[in-house]
């Protein structure tokens, strides 16, 4: 008796899981080798020479940030009006998980700067950190609070995204 070999019968199906998997395979691959951001958020600012500045060039008491979380990664010290009223120093972070916390000190007019960097001229509230009592200010459409004090003749905003409770945290941090 002869052998008689017998075609292959393939009618698709294996053609069709070989490809499945190789799809399945590659995308693996990719996820594997494709970067991911595990640094920090931008290049880290050391502000303590502009808060120096401020200090020297101020008529007023200057305040700092001492002690914030260490993931609390400042990227922005901007610091204007030395010799140019009105002086004005602002401090940028980042929190973790994207949100962003700032302060902005100014001996420009109390309304006109708050209102500002708050964005919003209403007051929404007010809030007890330590003997001092802040102003709160909400804008929604930004998502945006505030907590705006005067100290003398400047004023204090602790503004960004992050929520009221890590606003409370910079706030509580501000020494002269």
């Amino acid at each position: 008796m002869s052998a008689v070999a017998h075609p292959r019968r393939d009618d698709g199906w294996g053609r069709l899981a070989r490809a499945i998997v190789v799809c399945v395979l590659l995308t693996a691959v990719v996820v594997v080798i494709t970067p991911r951001r595990t640094s920090a958020p931008g290049p880290m600012v050391d502000y303590r020479a502009d808060a120096a500045r401020l200090r020297a060039a101020a008529a007023f008491p200057a305040y700092a940030p001492v002690g914030v979380p260490r993931a609390w990664w400042p990227v922005q010290s901007r610091l204007s009006g030395v010799g140019a009223p009105p002086l004005a120093w602002s401090l940028d972070y980042v929190l973790p998980g994207g949100a962003h916390a700032a302060l902005e000190e100014s001996d420009e007019p109390y309304a006109t700067f708050a209102s500002r960097m708050a964005n919003v001229a209403a007051v929404s509230g007010a809030q007890r950190i330590g003997r001092t009592t802040w102003e709160r200010r909400f804008r929604a459409d930004k998502d945006q609070r505030s907590l705006v004090r005067r100290s003398g003749p400047a004023t204090l905003v602790v503004t960004g995204t992050a929520s009221w409770s890590d606003l409370t945290v910079l706030a509580r941090s501000l020494r002269t």
